[in-house]
């Protein structure tokens, strides 16, 4: 005999509880049980391992559902578990093969498609799976959901977000819609910053890395591409004959520049160096704090609880002084680096750069005229 979770909304919709471990209309979706106790013993521990799931549910509207004789018998739970239970609510939709998924608030990501050990059928506890979305705040900060089919992003209950299982392919599709910039000009509306990889099925940011002080960070191996492909673009010794090519060569009139005053290399320089001094923005908040909390204050208290005959006032005022200025040092550096993490999107500005193709290995002539005449002095 075969027994299945049945949910009957206030719209006398039915849902069963299915083999993802989710609500589903499906029928052939149903996950079953042997027998109408087990599903019983099953029902509390569903409820505990996936509140989310059944929080918006009324508790009166579950039943067990005889598949074999079409009937059906209604489950109750004690007082106190079903206390406090809000209104009806649509339930979330299931994982499609398309890997789409019905969001049910656009400021949320509920949990879904988690293994439990109730699964009766499966012999064992298989790995628990993973999903992913690309989240992004919206207007009033709400965040919405983007779809890979619509090439927009959902601010709607129930319409579909795109959803991977393989982080890999989410980030890559992540990374690349970061560097979109005709994308972003379509959706002003977006905030393209806030751009980010979450798990489903418990919301946790996922990509990109955030810093001790929630600035999002550029990834290790994108500073290594950096500086390596401008270390290549610099380089004295410039680009190899062979990759020059007259195929893109048009008529210009060459306008000059004065490198001695804008100098590539030094830019570049500062540009490391400013990404290197950002890290440090944490660690001087972390100092700023051990000063004023503990270093300073121990100063203080010790004037307060010490006679002034006994204190060796000039070194004393000479040592704070010291300490006030270490202090003062730390300060100026904190409030730099915390203007210039506000106002400087370093991951932003390295995956613009680096998605530049003028500073890869392959160089396009844009004279022609110059193109011919350089082509003939190569041997």
């Amino acid at each position: 005999m075969s027994f299945a979770l049945l949910y009957r909304s206030l719209s006398h919709t039915r849902w069963y509880w299915s083999v993802s471990q989710n609500f589903t209309q499906k029928s052939e979706r149903q996950f079953t049980w042997e027998s109408a106790a087990d599903l019983a013993a099953d029902y509390p521990k569903l409820r505990s391992h996936y509140p989310t799931l059944f929080a918006k549910k009324r508790a009166e509207a579950f039943w067990i559902y005889d598949l074999a004789h079409d009937d059906a018998t209604q489950l109750s739970l004690a007082a106190a578990d079903s206390a406090d239970v809000p209104a009806d609510d649509a339930p979330q939709a299931e994982t499609k093969n398309d890997k789409t998924i019905a969001i049910d608030s656009p400021t949320a990501v509920d949990s879904m498609a988690l293994q439990t050990n109730t699964s009766k059928q499966q012999g064992s506890d298989p790995k628990t799976p993973e999903h992913f979305a690309l989240m992004v705040d919206g207007k009033n900060n709400a965040s919405c959901y983007y779809s890979r089919t619509l090439k927009k992003f959902v601010v709607k209950v129930n319409e579909h977000a795109s959803v991977w299982d393989r982080r890999d392919s989410a980030i890559d599709v992540g990374k690349e819609l970061a560097i979109n910039d005709s994308f972003w000009l379509g959706h002003a509306e977006y905030d393209r910053a806030t751009l980010r990889l979450v798990r489903v099925e418990d919301g946790e940011r996922i990509w990109p890395q955030l810093a001790g002080d929630g600035l999002p960070m550029p990834e290790p191996e994108l500073i290594d591409r950096f500086r390596q492909k401008i270390s290549a673009h610099v380089d004295d010794d410039g680009p190899a004959a062979s990759t020059m090519s007259l195929a893109k060569a048009a008529r210009h009139e060459v306008e000059t520049i004065d490198f001695e005053r804008f100098n590539l290399k030094k830019i570049l320089a500062a540009v490391d160096y400013l990404i290197d001094a950002l890290r440090l923005k944490t660690t001087a908040e972390r100092q700023l704090k051990v000063f004023d909390q503990s270093i300073l204050q121990d100063y203080l208290h010790v004037i307060e609880l010490t006679e002034l005959d006994q204190i060796d006032a000039q070194r004393l005022v000479a040592s704070l002084q010291s300490n006030r200025r270490a202090r003062r040092q730390i300060k100026d550096l904190k409030i730099i680096l915390s203007a210039l993490a506000k106002s400087f999107d370093v991951q932003q500005f390295l995956n613009i750069l680096l998605s530049e193709p003028s500073l890869g290995s392959q160089y396009y002539f844009r004279d022609q005229a110059t193109a011919t005449q350089v082509k003939e002095m190569i041997h």
